[in-house]
């Protein structure tokens, strides 16, 4: 009975390609033998075999299984507004002998060859698929958010990696970000929470590059604050607030500042003239993210004269100043002063328009 219910968990979890667990399964039946070369095993699958014989071959099997089992990548979609340390503690309750890695980067060799069992847990971002719902403009943002989180088979990882001598005033300048992408099996989410990864892909994006990402990202993520707090002015004003200092006053990062002092230098020019065309595209970015060009209906609401360069940054601040109570005044005036101050120096780039409604 008992060696039955054995090959039987066996099978399932060589079914599901869960040949770690295979693997101990398997062993409990082995750790049962003894090394007997005169007693013969009571097992149809292995027929006039000593309990020896048994066990040695069962032995290899589990070597094999373990060789299998290791290095495998899932992607694992955790429970509704779940921090990843309680998911990491949950997952350390449902692998109790294995140990967390608690550092980002790729194990070394002597991990990937132990026979330990060893966690590595990341964030990953999901990739939508491209269809006309996820690059729609005119849906509503909880419709489109949905598509950009569910149905998802594509994964993204970036790690920062620098590399030369880290500017302690400016890190951004050597910064670059190891991107790794996966696929997995089936979409998420599925029938499972958790789907073994299929595919791999890794880059490198230099630092001027992932600046101009992050600008575009910037970009939209303020659209769609502008566009909530537009038709929902009584909303808690904190997540605008604390996205436009951010941006503009940035205690850690320096916020929009910190890139013109490293990309935009005659010196960084003639060290990575490779990067000449991303520099040119950061600066645009950043410019058209510092200037509007609007006009107010009597209405109150937003007309642009050319939608094209209708500038977020500068049309948020507006709305930030329409909606924030008193309270909050002295920090949009310090908002302000410092948009101005960021927009001067900026004037090399191009010329502000007079129409702006920051002066």
């Amino acid at each position: 009975m008992y060696l039955r219910y054995i090959y039987k968990l066996h099978d399932l979890h060589l079914s599901a390609e869960n040949y770690t667990e295979a693997a101990y399964t398997m062993k409990l039946y082995a750790d049962q033998l003894s090394w007997s070369n005169s007693q013969i095993v009571s097992d149809p699958n292995y027929p006039n075999h000593t309990e020896c014989q048994v066990k040695e071959l069962l032995y290899r099997q589990i070597i094999n299984y373990f060789d299998k089992g290791k290095n495998k990548q899932f992607i694992y979609r955790g429970l509704e507004y779940e921090r990843i340390g309680a998911f990491t503690q949950r997952l350390q309750t449902e692998f109790p002998s294995a140990q967390i890695l608690m550092k980002n980067t790729p194990p070394d060799d002597s991990i990937i060859n132990s026979d330990g069992q060893f966690i590595q847990i990341t964030n990953v971002k999901p990739i939508p698929e491209i269809t006309p719902i996820t690059t729609a403009t005119d849906i509503p943002e909880k419709i489109s958010r949905f598509y950009h989180y569910n149905d998802v088979k594509k994964f993204q990882c970036d790690r920062p990696v620098h590399k030369g001598i880290t500017d302690k005033e400016n890190e951004i300048k050597t910064m670059w970000i190891e991107r790794t992408v996966v696929e997995t099996a089936a979409p998420l989410p599925g029938i499972l929470r958790w789907f073994e990864v299929i595919d791999r892909q890794t880059e490198e994006i230099p630092p001027v590059q992932f600046a101009c990402e992050t600008m575009r990202n910037v970009e939209n993520e303020l659209r769609q604050l502008i566009a909530v707090y537009t038709h929902e002015p009584k909303r808690n004003l904190n997540p605008f607030t604390m996205r436009l200092q951010g941006i503009i006053d940035a205690n850690v990062q320096g916020g929009l500042s910190k890139y013109q002092q490293a990309f935009f230098t005659k010196e960084f020019a003639k060290l990575y003239p490779e990067h000449k065309c991303y520099v040119n595209t950061l600066q645009e970015l950043i410019w058209n993210a510092t200037t509007v060009i609007i006009e107010q209906e009597e209405a109150g609401k937003w007309k642009g004269n050319n939608v094209n360069v209708l500038q977020v940054i500068e049309e948020g601040l507006y709305l930030h100043g329409k909606l924030a109570p008193v309270t909050v005044q002295p920090l949009h005036q310090r908002l302000i002063e410092r948009f101005l101050q960021l927009r001067e120096s900026l004037g090399s780039l191009s010329q502000h328009s007079s129409n702006s409604i920051i002066q």
